[in-house]
């Protein structure tokens, strides 16, 4: 799992972009892991080829992948996105609508 967090803080850090999205992060991750960094491989890398990895297992679980993220965001408000500032600021009010009670 460090190796795995430690790549996600890497594209986290590098892309800022990738801190609302989870789908973009995770497509950058598997790009990482499949060697896919200067995109040449990416024009002949067949869809089945990617569905037989991750089918087996050869590649990370996009889960895994986006709960590093939620992992490294709680201990590093840098690498937040503006998605969860917004989050955060409505919180208190999504309590109240929820009947939970705010003090």
């Amino acid at each position: 799992m460090k190796k795995i967090q430690d790549e996600v803080r890497r594209i986290l850090t590098e892309y800022p972009l990738t801190r609302d999205h989870d789908k973009l992060l995770t497509i950058k991750y598997w790009m990482f892991e499949l060697g896919l960094k200067h995109n040449k491989y990416l024009q002949t890398f067949e869809f089945m080829e990617f569905c037989k990895l991750y089918s087996t297992g050869k590649l990370t679980d996009a889960q895994t992948i986006t709960r590093a993220r939620r992992q490294i965001q709680m201990k590093e408000p840098q690498l937040r996105g503006e998605k969860y500032k917004a989050r955060m600021a409505n919180q208190e009010k999504v309590k109240e609508d929820l009947g939970y009670s705010v003090k």
